[in-house]
């Protein structure tokens, strides 16, 4: 997980770049300008997502990769958004320790369904 100021961080560095190489960009970019409307955050906000800039750019990233994400989350803040989002959804969650999770990972891939595994512990089995 990237801290905020890492992120701040980053993407001032970003910048730096991007004006040394004299390639035309706005001061002050933010994925959410470019990634979503507003109509989309207000509504993951309805749905808990807390209403920082880092939460706003970690969802971002959870919807928009190409993988599936690996959340840390101590506080389940994303846990509870993600629940509330998918409630219309099929999704399905089970725990890290369930005897049956792969049938429930196969199950949801063969069907096209969401599936949140909570409490991971620090192994995580090759086989998911």
């Amino acid at each position: 997980p990237f801290t905020d100021e890492y992120r701040k961080d980053i993407i001032h560095s970003w910048l730096q770049l991007l004006t040394i190489y004299e390639i035309k960009h706005s001061t002050n970019y933010s994925l959410s300008s470019v990634l979503i409307d507003s109509f989309e955050l207000r509504s993951w906000n309805m749905s808990g997502l807390p209403r920082d800039l880092v939460s706003t750019d970690s969802a971002i990233i959870v919807t928009r990769a190409s993988r599936w994400p690996l959340m840390i989350d101590p506080q389940e803040q994303a846990n509870k958004w993600i629940k509330d989002l998918n409630k219309d959804l099929s999704l399905r969650t089970c725990k890290g320790t369930d005897s049956d999770i792969m049938n429930v990972i196969v199950d949801a891939i063969r069907l096209g369904n969401i599936v949140l595994i909570e409490g991971l512990e620090e192994h995580i089995d090759p086989t998911l």
